[in-house]
């Protein structure tokens, strides 16, 4: 049994390791202990026991990370993941062994396996922009799944056992009044800040417009703390409404906002070099804003405060009536646009997509088609494998990742409420008028919709409404641009980017961190740049030698083959 530790940059408390004669426990990432003792304290014991004590003290545990424990004696060890499966854990089989590490392409280097295409997942990724389930684009290495406990005993006959402690509740909800929910829900915030204080001060606050963001930061306030806030400009949406909401509120506050700016060449510097080694190409990026995350890891200090699980609280229509909606709603229009599209060769794309439907069915019959089986579905796919790479795999080596609502009791507390009233965004507004009212002054930005709060004034909501739609009209307009770039009038943000992005992205996956393929030939229009008004680019590693991209309409079709 060996432990390899990649130093890295990250602040102390990210790696806790205690040893014995007994053994050993290391824990990575952001754990917290709801009710049992403190993390640090449970890794000392848990260094000290047997197998089956050390489970029962790992699994207590909440927040995201990855435990594992090596019993000398018996020559077992155990790995536990966190119940929501958030920070990534993944494993590989070699010859005698077996591998886990917090990267996929570690796992597969240090099992020794060459690069074998798992199409299903090629297929999540150019359909959804991120993975399903437990598989990778590797197929000898999967992600280990939320709340898991996996124990290999080593010896000439290995043994090996792997069980689930925790599923995200399915039942029937109680059909209380708002009120008693409202109370039970912001009770297990509050215990969750309670004991994500006991661990680490505070450090740095993600500020953005949007409704979960300022519900974490509520949360703070009722205690008293204003942390340091941070936001980044997303200049290219709404015309940058969510960061001039998240300014105004920080004013209201009295407080200083610190502002990351990402420069329109960011899609051809090494910074978004070090997003896509980070996230190992895992989820659709380029060009999207969700990227410029990584400009914050210098400016984070202390902690990483992120309301990114209070989001799912809301219930959105298409979710109330099952998974076809949902399904139809998230995949329909993008598989539409990709069969039509010309881009991939059509045996390779018809074979890939049928293994990605057969893929989400797979995932999809582990639910019930019901809302409360739409939401298990979400936090284990959505969650786990698109939005929480952000703060847990971009920021979480740096410092701390907090993030609310990361404990079993607040999902099981958030199960038993009826899905009509967490429709419409209306138990996310009661809930910051418990904790600071104040707070609901300044509209919200919601995705692109700019939203009103309780007392926010309506002409200034429509001042920005107006602005937002401007500048999505002109955006899409490019000779609009050019005639008022001519008269010297200010034009909408938009991404310089050109082929050269490509180049940031071959050699993101040639680093020994991300797996080893190189980029194809991908035929640009040679007075063209891309033009993300145009089309959403989207890069996707497809096979051995290959990263294929969709590069834009263009005349009759870009074909890339992966092959």
């Amino acid at each position: 049994m060996r432990l390899d530790v990649e130093p890295g940059d990250g602040a102390p408390g990210l790696f806790r390791y205690e040893a014995s004669p007994r053994g050993w426990c290391a824990v990575v990432g952001s754990p917290v202990s709801r009710e049992g003792p403190p993390v640090a304290s449970v890794v000392a014991q848990a260094a000290v026991s047997a197998a089956a004590e050390t489970k029962k003290l790992l699994t207590q545990l909440d927040g995201s990370f990855v435990a594992l424990h090596f019993e000398r004696a018996a020559g077992r060890v155990t790995v536990v993941t966190d119940p929501l499966g958030l920070q990534p854990a993944y494993r590989a089989d070699g010859p005698r062994r077996v591998v886990v590490a917090s990267t996929a392409a570690g796992a597969a280097l240090a099992a020794g396996r060459r690069f074998r295409e798992d199409p299903g997942a090629t297929g999540t990724l150019l359909v959804l922009g991120h993975l399903l389930g437990s598989r990778t684009i590797h197929r000898d290495v999967s992600r280990i799944a939320p709340a898991s406990v996996l124990q290999v005993e080593a010896g000439s006959a290995r043994r090996e056992t792997l069980t689930s402690y925790w599923r995200v509740p399915v039942g029937e909800p109680d059909n209380a009044p708002l009120e008693v929910h409202l109370d039970g829900v912001l009770e297990e915030l509050r215990r969750w800040l309670d004991a994500t204080l006991g661990e680490h001060e505070p450090g740095t606050f993600l500020l953005s417009g949007g409704f979960d963001s300022r519900l974490a930061l509520g949360l703070l306030l009722e205690r008293g703390i204003r942390p340091q806030l941070l936001s980044i400009r997303h200049r290219d949406e709404n015309g940058d409404a969510d960061f001039r909401i998240a300014r105004k509120l920080a004013r209201r506050l009295g407080a200083g906002l610190e502002a990351v700016d990402p420069p329109p060449d960011f899609f051809d510097s090494p910074a978004y070099q070090e997003y896509v080694r980070r996230t190992e190409g895992a989820t659709a990026s380029l060009f999207l804003f969700i990227s410029t995350l990584v400009l914050a890891r210098k400016t984070v200090g202390g902690a990483a405060w992120d309301g990114l699980l209070p989001g799912f609280l809301n219930v959105a229509p298409y979710e109330m009536e099952g998974f076809d909606p949902y399904l139809a709603r998230l995949v329909r229009p993008r598989l539409d646009r990709l069969e039509a599209s010309g881009v991939f060769h059509p045996d390779w794309l018809a074979a890939t997509l049928e293994a990605f439907r057969d893929l989400v069915q797979e995932e999809r019959d582990g639910w019930p088609d019901t809302p409360a089986g739409v939401l298990g579905f979400g936090l284990r796919n959505r969650v786990r494998l698109r939005f929480g790479l952000n703060p847990v795999c971009v920021l979480g080596s740096r410092a701390p990742v907090h993030l609310p609502g990361s404990t079993r009791a607040f999902w099981e507390r958030v199960a038993r409420v009826p899905v009509a009233q967490r429709a419409g965004g209306r138990f996310h507004l009661e809930l910051l008028r418990r904790l600071v009212p104040d707070l609901l002054r300044v509209p919200f930005a919601s995705g692109t919709r700019l939203v009103a709060g309780a007392g926010s004034a309506a002409p200034e909501l429509a001042v920005r409404r107006g602005l937002a739609a401007c500048h999505g009209a002109v955006a899409r307009r490019p000779r609009l641009q050019a005639l008022l770039r001519r008269a010297r009038l200010p034009v909408p943000f938009r991404w310089q980017g050109s082929a050269s992005a490509l180049g940031l992205l071959a050699a993101a996956t040639r680093s020994p961190h991300v797996y080893s393929l190189e980029v194809v030939e991908a035929r640009l229009k040679e007075d063209s740049a891309l033009d993300p008004s145009e089309e959403r680019f989207l890069p996707l590693v497809t096979r051995e030698g290959a990263i294929a991209c969709v590069t834009g309409r263009g005349a009759g079709g870009t074909w890339v083959e992966g092959s």
